[in-house]
């Protein structure tokens, strides 16, 4: 069943209100203005293509974007008051009084076009409000500065980083395609201009899952606080891409503010609080109750099977994470 337009509002101006209130209006502010300003851009673009109304659905839903990200402006604005000056009125002011029959509007059009705004994801990936977890790179640059063990990560400095988190920022608030987010990468980054279009691809989905892997860990914080007893387990996707160290890490449970950890190829102990721990990983967090007990298909991997994934790729074997879980575990019932 899609949301109800009006309630999907309701979420993105509580959500920006609660950003506002714990860690930095202004630079959420910041966030929105970007990201209007990119999609009212991508908007004109298509319509210089198309000047002719075509019906599609990536169209309508980038104005359904456009009115909610014009709408939630208008709502910092009026919680900062006079903190920013009276021309943010004038980038907010294109959120007209009817847009709520705009959103039913085009929901009887296309059902389900209201989704909410990521604006959670989006302020995990701004340096203001989430320091050095902003982004996957900047944290392995504060990790690693002598360069070592970030790879394709670690080769570019903070205002390359800064460029590639704007981009992340917008990303994710105006629900860009992923061809366009990986374009944008490389042109912030003249060094990726240069390398295989691989190393842009590895980037900006490791970038995209780390950064919707931070939003998700603020709502379960939320969610923690009326439960009491959410646990987050981490979750490796396997088929035929997955690693021997995804396998190694799978099944950890942690309290919220408790970090998974993960084995490098030499045997260092890497902390870290969301995924993707490194390039091309693709494990999620799964929030859990532990009245629920956990699934068999959470548990981790016995000693046994992880060795073997590890000879199957011909790799040394590290050693397990010093602890897979920081609560006591029990099954679910039969």
């Amino acid at each position: 069943m899609a949301d109800d337009p009006l309630d999907v509002l309701r979420r993105a101006r509580q959500e920006a209100i609660d950003i506002t209130d714990k860690t930095s209006g202004r630079a959420l502010y910041r966030i929105l203005e970007r990201a209007e300003d990119d999609l009212a851009r991508r908007l004109e673009n298509h319509r210089q293509l198309r000047p002719m109304p075509d019906g599609s659905f990536t169209r309508e839903q980038a104005k359904v974007t456009l009115a909610q990200i014009r709408t939630v402006m208008r709502t910092v604005v009026d919680k900062l008051g006079m903190v920013i000056p009276p021309m943010a009125e004038d980038a907010a002011g294109e959120a007209a009084d009817g847009v709520v029959d705009y959103l039913q509007s085009a929901e009887g059009k296309y059902r389900g076009i209201n989704a909410p705004l990521a604006l959670d994801e989006a302020a995990m990936s701004d340096a203001a409000i989430a320091g050095t977890r902003a982004s996957v790179a900047r944290r392995l640059l504060v990790e690693h500065p002598d360069g070592r063990g970030g790879g394709i990560l670690q080769r570019y400095g903070y205002a390359v980083v800064e460029r590639f988190e704007r981009q992340l920022q917008v990303a994710v608030v105006t629900r860009k395609p992923f061809e366009e987010v990986r374009a944008s990468f490389v042109e912030a980054s003249p060094f990726l201009q240069q390398a295989p279009q691989s190393w842009a691809t590895r980037i900006a989905r490791t970038e995209l899952l780390g950064a919707y892997s931070r939003g998700a860990h603020e709502s379960m914080k939320v969610a923690n606080e009326e439960l009491g007893d959410l646990v987050r387990i981490l979750v490796a996707v396997f088929d035929s891409r997955t690693g021997a160290d995804s396998v190694n890490t799978h099944g950890e449970v942690r309290r919220m503010g408790e970090p998974f950890e993960y084995v490098t190829d030499d045997g260092e102990h890497v902390m870290y609080m969301t995924p993707p721990d490194r390039p091309n990983d693709r494990g999620v967090v799964v929030a859990h109750r532990l009245v629920w007990g956990i699934p068999d298909s959470f548990r981790a991997k016995s000693d046994g099977q992880v060795e073997a994934a590890y000879r199957r790729e011909k790799r040394k074997f590290p050693g397990r994470p010093r602890v897979m879980s920081t609560v006591k575990l029990r099954s679910p019932p039969r």
